[in-house]
């Protein structure tokens, strides 16, 4: 699911299922980095790796992470998943292009994090990713 960064200007973000939910946000540039290696690197053939970066961080956490950078202080909403599913149902149906489908909700149900992190970091990417903050802060900055 996008961050929809409008949201901070209307001053709420509504949190489906109260945000706690794990995510593990992976910078673009660590992605390619890691992609590059892979098509070079003999130790990489016939392999799949879930590329995570280094922290966890629950959607709420990470929308107060993305708020703090922009210097905005939403008022984040605990909106129901129930309520949330059927208000997506009904974007999907009248909206070519929905703030949020039911699939994306689907996927907020549970963790989206990585357990494989150590094995690819050793494989594909000998540097250290880079946390979330600290890209956060560099991408607005």
């Amino acid at each position: 699911m996008q961050f929809p960064l409008y949201q901070l200007q209307l001053g709420c973000i509504p949190l489906p299922g109260g945000g706690e939910n794990l995510l593990q946000p992976i910078a673009v540039k660590d992605v390619a980095s890691c992609f590059i290696t892979a098509a070079t690197n003999p130790l990489a053939v016939c392999k799949h790796y879930d590329l995570a970066g280094p922290e966890k961080l629950s959607l709420k956490e990470t929308v107060k992470v993305i708020a703090r950078a922009k210097k905005k202080s939403p008022l984040l909403i605990h909106a129901p998943l129930a309520l949330v599913r059927l208000g997506a149902t009904v974007f999907e149906w009248v909206l070519p292009k929905p703030p949020v489908t039911r699939d994306q909700l689907l996927m907020l149900e549970e963790d989206n994090i990585s357990s494989d992190y150590t094995q690819a970091e050793k494989d594909l990417c000998p540097h250290t990713f880079l946390g979330f903050r600290e890209g956060v802060t560099r991408f607005i900055h």
